[in-house]
C-alpha cells in the first residue's frame, strides 16, 4: 500500500513538473508588458508628428517596462533627424532600447558614426523577466546596398550569447531587416541563433505587422510608426504573460486592438533539418592552404 502511495504521490509530481514545463522552460519570472515601435522615419512628412504622438501615448500608459525601436529611427539619417530623433525619444519615461535600419546607416552623410554617438551604441543587451532581449542591426559595409551582418557585430553576438548564464535563458532577439535573403549573409546570425533558445525574433522594414518563420525560428514583423493613409500612426503593445507572448497594435490616443498574434513561449531545441537552404561551402580554401 504504502508503495502504490509513493507510485502515485510520484507521478503527480512528474505530472506538475510537465504542467509547468513551458514557464520553467523559458525562465519566465513574472508578466511584463513592453512598446514595440518600427520604423518612426523621422524627417518623412509625418514622421516627426507621429512620433511625438506615440511617446506621449506610451507616457500616458501604466504598466509598460520599456519601449524597444528595430530600426529606421529617421527617413535619410542625416545628423539634424538623428539628432531630433534622440530628442524626442529623451521623452519617454521609461528606458528606451533602439537599433538603427538602413535608413539611419546605409543611408546615413555620416557613414553611421552619429547614431553611435548619440545613443552610445548601436546594438543593445539586456535582461528583463528572465528574458535576454539582444537587439542588432545590419551595416553599412556599402552605401544604399541590401543588408549585411558586419563581421564585428557577428563576433559581439557570439560572445553575448556565449556569455549567458544559462544556455535555456529565452531570448528575444531585435533587429531591423527581416532574417532572410534581404541579408547576404543572413545565416551568419541565424545558425548562432538556432544554438540557443531563441524564442522569436522581432523585426520591421516591411511597414506591416506579420507572424514570420525563418527557418523555424519564429518571427514577427512589426507595422511601421507612421500613419500613411490613417489618421493617425501606430505601435504595438506586447505582453508575456503565462508562457505566451501577446501582440496587439495601438494608436495614440484611442484603445488597443485585440490582440493580432500569439506566440507560444516553450523551450526551443532547434535541429540542422530546421535549414531550408544551402549554407556557402567554403571547403575549397582547405584544398588549396597554399593560397593567401
Amino acid at each position: 500500500m504504502r508503495r502504490k502511495c509513493g507510485s502515485v504521490t510520484a507521478a503527480w509530481a512528474i505530472l506538475r513538473l510537465l504542467i509547468l514545463l513551458p514557464l520553467w522552460a523559458v525562465g519566465q519570472t513574472n508578466s511584463f508588458r513592453f512598446a514595440w515601435l518600427s520604423d518612426t522615419h523621422v524627417g518623412s512628412v509625418t514622421g516627426e508628428e507621429d512620433l511625438r504622438a506615440s511617446v506621449r501615448d506610451i507616457n500616458s500608459l501604466t504598466g509598460l517596462s520599456f519601449v524597444v525601436i528595430s530600426g529606421d529611427v529617421t527617413e535619410y539619417g542625416s545628423r539634424e533627424q538623428l539628432h531630433l530623433a534622440k530628442e524626442i525619444l529623451d521623452g519617454l519615461k521609461i528606458p528606451c532600447h533602439v537599433v538603427p535600419g538602413n535608413h539611419d546607416t546605409k543611408w546615413s552623410e555620416s557613414a553611421a558614426t552619429d547614431f553611435p554617438r548619440l545613443w552610445k551604441e548601436d546594438r543593445f543587451v539586456f535582461n528583463y523577466g528572465g528574458f535576454c532581449f539582444i537587439g542588432l542591426h545590419e551595416g553599412p559595409i556599402m552605401k544604399m546596398a541590401d543588408g549585411h551582418w558586419a563581421p564585428q557585430d557577428v563576433r559581439w553576438l557570439e560572445a553575448t550569447l556565449k556569455n549567458l548564464p544559462d544556455t535555456n535563458q529565452p531570448i528575444v532577439f531585435v533587429t531591423h531587416y527581416p532574417i532572410d535573403n534581404g541579408i547576404d549573409n543572413w545565416y551568419a546570425v541565424l545558425d548562432l541563433l538556432k544554438k540557443y533558445n531563441t524564442q522569436v525574433a522581432l523585426c520591421g522594414h516591411i511597414h506591416r505587422n506579420s507572424n514570420e518563420s525563418f527557418e523555424g525560428v519564429p518571427g514577427v514583423m512589426g507595422r511601421s510608426n507612421l500613419r500613411g493613409t490613417a489618421p493617425a500612426g501606430g505601435y504595438n503593445l506586447v505582453e508575456v504573460k503565462e508562457g505566451t507572448m501577446t501582440f496587439a497594435e495601438r494608436a495614440p490616443g484611442g484603445a488597443a486592438k485585440p490582440p493580432w498574434h500569439l506566440l507560444a513561449l516553450t523551450k526551443h531545441n532547434y535541429a540542422a533539418e530546421t535549414n531550408k537552404y544551402a549554407r556557402p561551402d567554403f571547403s575549397i580554401n582547405n584544398r588549396f592552404p597554399g593560397v593567401k
